[in-house]
């Protein structure tokens, strides 16, 4: 959702549309495989995650690597928690691009999120110019490696994992199956090394201009264990359509 909707009368209009589209299509937990989760500006946390019970989980876009203290105007992974949030993204490309978020300070933020209860979801992928010359496995295997410095075996199935190339993010382009299932095999290779077999487990998804007319091809037919939704999620009817043929049901 990014830094949508840009206020409390614009949220209440979406809350409603929501509700009115999971009504129509019964998308209540009891009857799906896969979760599904929001991640509204710190503002609307509670309010989703209180409205939205056994509906939706509801995640933080990003959280402080700082536990508390002095840093005025972080919002630590404590706070997140507190107002309902059981998730956060974590090393998104708009965060590495625009305030130069590096693999370590990713680490930190991931520790500061396992700490406080939560389940980290790591983002990690290729530039365009990463991509041209063939470094998309370097670029990734360094970002999972360095990124999840510092997680233990026993905390690897609180993170997920997803692959968004940053030149597809915010594009009308995106990688094919087999791209998308090349960077999802170097992952899953990564994580095998840091946590063996728990590391198996661990669920990797796709993000990156998700829409409903791609998602056979970039999810389902790559082999991805789910998406990560940009800008469609503003729009409760394209969100709910992209979970509805994503075989939730």
């Amino acid at each position: 959702m990014k830094m949508n909707p840009i206020n409390r009368e614009e949220m209440n209009r979406y809350e409603t549309v929501l509700r009115e589209e999971f009504e129509k299509i019964s998308l209540d937990k009891s009857k799906r495989a896969l979760e599904i989760i929001l991640f509204p500006p710190f503002f609307y946390i509670k309010s989703l995650s209180q409205h939205f019970t056994g509906l939706i989980a509801v995640g933080s876009q990003d959280v402080s690597s700082y536990q508390k203290g002095s840093y005025t105007g972080e919002i630590s992974a404590s706070m997140a928690y507190a107002e309902g949030a059981l998730f956060s993204l974590v090393g998104h490309s708009e965060r590495r691009e625009y305030h130069k978020e590096n693999n370590k300070d990713i680490a930190k933020k991931i520790r500061t999120i396992l700490d406080a209860g939560m389940c980290a979801v790591l983002c990690v992928g290729e530039s365009q110019e990463e991509h041209n010359t063939q470094k998309t496995d370097e670029v990734i295997e360094k970002q999972v490696e360095e990124g999840l410095f510092g997680v233990k075996e026993d905390e690897a199935d609180r993170v997920f994992l997803v692959y968004e190339p940053i030149w597809a993010v915010g594009s009308d382009e995106t990688p094919t199956s087999s791209e998308i299932s090349f960077a999802k095999k170097i992952i899953q290779e990564r994580l095998y090394k840091l946590f063996g077999e728990k590391g198996e487990k661990m669920k990797i998804l796709y993000g990156g201009s998700v829409h409903s007319r791609n998602l056979l091809e970039t999810c389902i037919v790559s082999g991805m264990d789910g998406a990560l939704v940009g800008r469609s999620s503003l729009d409760p009817k394209e969100f709910l359509e992209i979970a509805s043929r994503a075989k939730i049901v």
